[in-house]
Order: structure tokens, then sequence, then C-alpha cells
């Protein structure tokens, strides 16, 4: 099944793909995905979010470690671990950073203004302060929120996420 996360996640790895591609370069550049959780890997709603993840992938033509790469960091529940975890993902330079969750996209956005950073699951991500609306987030940071918000904003956070 096709989910809104996947068609996201599939439209931001596409704009990731397309970046820095000419004509005449002997090797393209391999992309990078950066993933920011907060809990462990292994969490089941984590190894399933993974899998979906590398199943759409592979559906689009990318395989992890032939023609991109995947970098995972996870705090195991530990708030305070979030900040350097995101750190290292961009000193690892990677494309985009993928953060399920608010406390995890906080972080990364405070690591970074550049990276664009894909939030899955934000919550309140205007109230939280990582975008500035839904209909124009600003910034770096786009992506889902489960917070229940006006008819003209869901419309606009579809819109938005869009053409991100």
């Amino acid at each position: 099944m096709i989910t809104r996360r996947s068609v996201l996640v599939a439209g931001g790895l596409c704009l990731l793909a397309t970046q820095g591609h000419s004509h005449g370069q002997a090797k393209a550049k391999i992309p990078r995905i950066g993933i920011l959780w907060f809990s462990s890997t292994t969490t089941p709603s984590n190894l399933h979010n993974r899998s979906v993840l590398s199943q759409r992938l592979a559906t689009l033509g990318y395989i992890e470690g032939k023609n991109i790469v995947i970098e995972e960091r996870s705090a195991e529940g530990h708030t305070e671990r979030l900040g350097e975890l995101a750190r290292q993902l961009v000193a690892s330079k990677v494309d985009i950073i993928v953060t399920p969750g608010v406390t995890a996209s906080r972080a990364a956005r405070q690591a970074t203004s550049t990276i664009p950073i894909l939030m899955l699951h934000a919550g309140d991500p205007i109230g939280t302060g990582l975008i500035v609306s839904l209909a124009r987030p600003g910034g770096n940071v786009t992506g889902t929120t489960n917070f229940s918000y006006g008819e003209t904003d869901r419309v606009g956070a579809r819109a938005s996420s869009a053409c991100r």
C-alpha cells in the first residue's frame, strides 16, 4: 500500500537523485540519506519504517550499498544525544535527513540550516517552531504532521509537500 509518507519520501529522494547530474561527468555522486532515530532502530515501528523506506527506494531503482547510502543514528531514547548525532550526520555530508518525530526534527534543524530535513509525524511543527506555516514552511524543514489543522492548512500542507 502506498502511503502519504512513502510519497513524500519518494519525492524527496527524487529531488535528491536529480541533483548534480550533468553530462560528461565520469562518476555520478551517490546520494546519502541520514536517518535520525530517537528510539532504538530495533523497535518494531522503526524496523517497519526502515523496511518500507528500503522497499520504496528499490522500486525507484535505488539499492542500498549499490547506488545509495543510508546512514542511521539512534539516540536510544536519550534526548540529550540527539544534537550530537544530528551533527554527526551533517559532518558525514548526507544529502537529506529523515527525522521521525518532533524531538529528532528539532535536533536536526539546530544542526543544519542547509541540508533538507524530511520530518515524519512531527506533531505540531508550527507550535514547536520547526516551520513557519504548512503552506510555506520556510527554511529547510518539510514533511508530514499528525496535528489537526483547519481545512485550508491541510490543503496547503499537501501542496507544499508535493512541491518541495
